[in-house]
């Protein structure tokens, strides 16, 4: 049913039992006719789908990126407009969205692909990564010193989870020389 009204590059992915999610590929270079466009067909599904099977569903969407690279910022930007629905809109978008300042931004798998990317020498992804953290925690966030120290200090926990990795990499140079 969604092929009927999402067409060209698309991609759809099951994330869970209840969750789909889908990636567009669009050649749209005004990101509001883009939202708009977006909008209009999601509105369309919804009443097809309550019309049809009684079924009402909610709808998010991140920022768009031209780097598929990117494409898991907006992943994350759509999980968590949809912890923020409103029934008022068709679909709630992640710029929308207030973001929470009392709490920093740093989720495990964003550790965790800072970890990989780090581990197989990114640094351009690794860049990315912190440039991204950094934009989240001091420039989104109004976060108290406590909260920054807490930020700092998990980087640093990701920092050692890292240090074991070069260490045998320094042992293993040391033993050739």
């Amino acid at each position: 049913m969604l092929t009927k009204y999402f067409v060209g590059n698309v991609f759809f992915h099951d994330t869970d039992q209840q969750t789909i999610a889908i990636i567009l590929n669009s050649e749209i270079n005004d990101t509001e006719v883009f939202y708009s466009e977006i909008e209009n067909i999601v509105s369309e599904v919804k009443r097809e789908l309550v019309e049809t099977i009684n079924l009402k569903v909610d709808a998010s969407g991140g920022e768009p990126y031209s780097n598929p690279l990117e494409l898991w910022h907006s992943f994350e930007q759509a999980g968590h407009a949809l912890d923020n629905i409103d029934n008022k809109y068709s679909i709630v978008w992640s710029h929308n969205v207030e973001v929470e300042s009392e709490n920093y931004y740093y989720p495990l798998d964003l550790e965790q692909k800072l970890l990989n990317h780090t581990k197989v020498g990114d640094k351009v992804q690794v860049q990315k990564l912190l440039d991204f953290i950094y934009h989240e925690n001091f420039e989104a966030r109004s976060l108290n010193s406590c909260r920054n120290y807490d930020v700092v200090k998990e980087l640093k926990s990701t920092l050692r989870k890292t240090l074991p990795d070069f260490q045998d990499v320094e042992n293993i140079n040391d033993n050739k020389l």
